[in-house]
């Protein structure tokens, strides 16, 4: 059994955005350690506590107050050649805001109140992720047992346990890769931190149509591709495929409720 852990992000949930982005790295709990050790050891050497990729964009202010765009630059060579060194393969998940509302959410804000269905747009990349990374490890990993570490703190954080729950009760097939989701600020994660560094460009590259590579595709690969990473855009008819699918599910388990609860009362 290899244990493996995927840290991720969002990018693109606070509004001002066309797209809301999931992205990060998965790597054996051992590639993990080692560049934890590396990554500290990096950052320290630079003053800087954690990166927070928005901090060093921002011209000034921050812990990079006062640094020049080359000096920023050669910074993130190496925090990228750490990432390059450790990780097994980066995965991200691209929703288009427009099509999230228009097919998915189909025009209707209700959907989205009370013990609704829908799942948020956090949720629909997260249930993406979940689906593609268990997918990429029974392919190219299948003794690997996964882990997911999301970012603690985020409002949709409870969202993220729901759909693990619901995934592992829905899907046994694939219980078997999987090991749990856990929170952890990105303050204190150097996994979390080195997803901020998938989400955040990914988000970037798709608001400007430009992409820095081919990513490899989950369908045709049989073998782990040169370029080890992942993207998947979630189009009109995956999303109308998960909205039904989510209704339907919904109104199955209302009624398993309903049985449980005449069974009860005639008991």
């Amino acid at each position: 059994m290899v244990l493996l852990t995927a840290y991720l992000d969002e990018s693109g949930t606070h509004g001002g955005s066309h797209f809301t982005v999931m992205g990060g790295y998965i790597a054996t709990a051992e590639r993990w350690r080692l560049f934890d050790l590396a990554w500290k050891a990096h950052l320290s050497a630079h003053g800087i506590k954690f990166l927070h990729i928005a901090e060093l964009l921002q011209p000034v202010g921050g812990q990079f107050n006062g640094w020049s765009r080359q000096r920023r630059i050669r910074f993130f060579r190496k925090c990228q050649a750490l990432f390059d060194e450790h990780y097994w393969l980066d995965l991200s998940v691209v929703l288009r805001n427009e099509d999230y509302l228009a097919h998915y959410l189909a025009g209707d804000p209700k959907m989205r109140k009370g013990r609704a269905p829908i799942d948020s747009a956090f949720g629909v990349c997260f249930r993406l992720f979940l689906t593609a990374a268990v997918n990429l490890v029974k392919k190219y990993q299948p003794d690997g047992v996964l882990t997911f570490v999301c970012e603690a703190g985020h409002r949709n954080m409870g969202a993220a346990k729901s759909i693990f729950a619901e995934h592992m009760k829905h899907s046994p097939e694939q219980a078997p890769f999987l090991s749990g989701v856990r929170f952890q600020t990105k303050e204190e994660s150097p996994g979390v931190q080195a997803a901020d560094a998938v989400a955040h460009p990914a988000l970037w590259e798709e608001e400007k149509g430009v992409a820095r590579f081919e990513p490899g595709r989950l369908d045709t690969a049989e073998r782990l591709p040169d370029v080890r990473s992942f993207r998947i855009h979630a189009d009109v008819g995956m999303l109308n495929k998960l909205r039904a699918s989510q209704i339907e599910f919904t109104k199955d388990l209302r009624r398993e409720r309903r049985d449980r609860r005449a069974t009860k009362r005639e008991s």
